[in-house]
């Protein structure tokens, strides 16, 4: 996919690196399949503490970020939309394998649009950032900054099952 030779096509190899990550993690830390591997539909809807987001809510909020930037590089515009944002749906099994689709869905869309870049189009800017004014977002900003989400809330998984674990000690599955 991404090395043929001694060359590198720079956007194959970026492609690749984040579906390993997704799929395994990488140097930083497990990866976000690792994560929701044994959580079952009672796991993922469990609320720790008011306030807190369940893992379904999590991967539905990962669903949708990394759909609207899969959008975003192919040239349509960021369209945010809070009321869409962390809605993990029906708080069944049915509801809990639909999220993880749309997720999976989410995953393979972001990595066929980031390998259909060619290198060139990476440092081009495609927004203002959010960190500063004077700053902008390219191509290979939101490559990188979506790998980064998945393993920041891969963390977030592992941590919400180890609770789970504690807080229903004849329930041994995910913790």
């Amino acid at each position: 996919m991404g090395v043929e030779g001694d060359a590198v096509e720079i956007t194959g190899w970026i492609a690749e690196r984040y579906d390993l990550t997704h799929r395994l993690g990488n140097w930083a830390a497990r990866g976000l399949m690792p994560a929701l591997e044994g959580v079952t539909a009672e796991i993922a809807n469990w609320r720790p503490v008011p306030g807190q987001y369940t893992i379904a809510e999590i991967v539905a909020h990962l669903a949708y970020h990394t759909d609207l930037v899969a959008k975003r590089l192919r040239g349509g515009s960021w369209e945010f939309k809070r009321e869409d944002d962390w809605q993990a749906g029906p708080s069944t099994e049915a509801g809990w394998a639909q999220v993880r689709a749309k997720l999976e869905r989410a995953h393979e869309d972001f990595a066929a649009a980031l390998a259909g870049l060619r290198g060139d189009q990476l440092l081009e800017p495609l927004d203002k950032s959010w960190l500063s004014p004077e700053l902008v977002t390219r191509c290979i900003d939101y490559a990188i900054d979506v790998a980064t989400h998945d393993l920041y809330h891969a963390g977030q998984i592992f941590v919400l099952k180890r609770l789970f674990g504690r807080e229903q000690p004849e329930s041994r599955s995910g913790a």
